[in-house]
């Protein structure tokens, strides 16, 4: 994981996780699906909502405002079209949602790009 922010659009995470080497994750394996819902758990930001205690971390989803089924990754791909189902992408309320976090239960929510609080980015190293 990279630093925190409360800044989910995509060029902030870009930018904080090139200080690392890395590129925000992209998950299309199931592997990869459960290892950072795993590293969420261990290390992502404890958030409260109504009744619902999660830890989450910014993910580079894109797309989501008006469909859910309409989210794409970075280079295009639809979320859905990997390891995630439309039932594993919610939301946390009705306001903007034009980004997304990955929560410690493994599911995709979407947000706003600006949070009220800190949110720690899923990054992967960069290959050279």
């Amino acid at each position: 994981m990279a630093k925190f922010t409360r800044n989910g659009s995509l060029a902030r995470p870009r930018e904080l996780c090139a200080e690392e080497n890395g590129i925000p994750l992209i998950i299309k394996a199931e592997q990869v699906k459960t290892a950072a819902t795993q590293l969420v758990k261990d290390e992502g930001q404890d958030v409260s909502f109504l009744f619902i205690s999660e830890k989450i971390a910014w993910l580079p989803v894109r797309g989501c405002k008006e469909e859910k089924s309409l989210c794409h990754w970075p280079d295009g791909t639809r979320v859905t079209d990997g390891v995630f189902t439309d039932e594993e992408i919610t939301e946390y309320s009705s306001s903007s949602k034009d980004a997304g976090v990955l929560t410690d239960n493994g599911l995709i929510k979407r947000c706003s790009e600006q949070e009220i609080r800190d949110i720690p980015i899923l990054c992967s190293k960069k290959i050279d």
